[in-house]
Order: C-alpha cells, then sequence, then structure tokens
C-alpha cells in the first residue's frame, strides 16, 4: 500500500510539475512584455487591421500607424485619422474634410477606443495560458499566448497575443469577438527612437480654415 501511494504521489507530480512550470512561463512573458511596453514613453506602430465575419462574409483589412507619447496619441488611417492630447479627440475623415471633436470620456468602448492601452494586459484581469513557442514565416521565435478576459461583459472571449521571444515586442494581437467578429491587429514596423512633440496630438483646426467642425463637447 505504501509503494503504491510513493507511485501515485511521484506520476501526481509528473503531470503537476510540467503545469505549475506553464503557468509560470505564461506570467513571465506578460510580465516582460509589459514592462517593455512600458519603457517605451514615445513610440511609432505600423501594422495591418484586418476584421473578419464569417456571418457577414466580411474580410477587410487596412493600413495604419499609431503614435504613442504617454497618455497621447495619434491614429492615422487610409481614410480617417484619430487625435487626442489627453484633453481633447479629434476624429478626422478625410474624403469627406470633417473633423468631430470630443472628449475621450465620450468615446464608445472598442478595440482602438484608447489606442495607449492597446497593448495593456493586466495579469489581474485574464486567465492566461501559454500556447507555444514557435519560429514564425520571418524566422522569429514567437511566444503565443491565450488570454480569457474576467470580466464576461467584454465583447470579445478572448485574445491571442504573439511576443518576439529575443525583444518582448508584439507580432501579433487578436481579439476574438461574440459575435463572432475577430480583429487582429498584425505588427510591421515599430520605430523606438521618434521624437513626436505635443503638437503632432493636436488637430489644429485654425491651419485648416476649410474642414468643416462638428464639436460635440
Amino acid at each position: 500500500m505504501e509503494n503504491f501511494s510513493v507511485k501515485k504521489l511521484i506520476a501526481f507530480a509528473a503531470v503537476l510539475l510540467p503545469l505549475l512550470g506553464i503557468a509560470q512561463n505564461t506570467k513571465t512573458v506578460l510580465e516582460k512584455f509589459m514592462a517593455q511596453m512600458k519603457n517605451l514613453k514615445t513610440v511609432a506602430i505600423d501594422f495591418e487591421y484586418r476584421y473578419e465575419n464569417a456571418a457577414e462574409k466580411a474580410d477587410n483589412r487596412q493600413q495604419g500607424q499609431l503614435l504613442i507619447m504617454d497618455k497621447m496619441y495619434k491614429l492615422d488611417w487610409e481614410t480617417s485619422a484619430i487625435y487626442c492630447n489627453g484633453q481633447l479627440r479629434w476624429t478626422y475623415l478625410k474624403d469627406v474634410n470633417e473633423v468631430t471633436i470630443n472628449t475621450p470620456s465620450m468615446v464608445e468602448d472598442g478595440i482602438f477606443a484608447d489606442p495607449s492601452m492597446l497593448f495593456s494586459f493586466d495579469e489581474k484581469d485574464y486567465q492566461h495560458k501559454l500556447r507555444s513557442e514557435r519560429a514564425n514565416v520571418e524566422g522569429k521565435v514567437v511566444l503565443e499566448v491565450d488570454l480569457f478576459p474576467k470580466d464576461k461583459k467584454t465583447g470579445y472571449t478572448s485574445i491571442r497575443l504573439q511576443v518576439e521571444k529575443a525583444t518582448q515586442l508584439p507580432v501579433s494581437i487578436v481579439y476574438y469577438g461574440k459575435n463572432g467578429s475577430n480583429v487582429t491587429v498584425k505588427i510591421q514596423k515599430i520605430d523606438a527612437a521618434i521624437k513626436p512633440t505635443p503638437a503632432d496630438f493636436t488637430f489644429d483646426v485654425k491651419k485648416r480654415p476649410d474642414v468643416e467642425v462638428v464639436d460635440m463637447r
């Protein structure tokens, strides 16, 4: 009986220890990733945005650039741009030459509602699992982590984060929506040497007298 109990204990440990190791590795990956992103006080990120919904037969892609300095950001798309200096937010529609002014608190929830928080994944808000460590098509060794939000009111069921192991910088983020809509943000370039000024995050209406202004403050 004693030998049997010892065998059971050894077998249990053999199963449990790898699981504990994976949990610890996942936590370490997230901690290193978050620390690296916090170190980037200013950063410009070129990315591809992809929206997919099988039921709607939708598969839309567009290029974007995100400029961040502390809590200020500029999000530049092909047909629109969003400027936020922390107090005000300007949404500029390039094709109709119209800008809407509001405050950040008036903005609806969404992945890009506050792009400065796009790469912020607080461990206490998610269940997490290290999915794999592998080389991607570019030859980078990538760590893949699945995150499951504890807040069930969020509009997505899970997030898949890919981080380059050597740099701890993001490679891609996939949001799996509850309504079947999935959003992928694939990072193409990260420039941490850029030196923006506060003026880069303000849409100066005075310099564009021809623009139509919709002030929602």
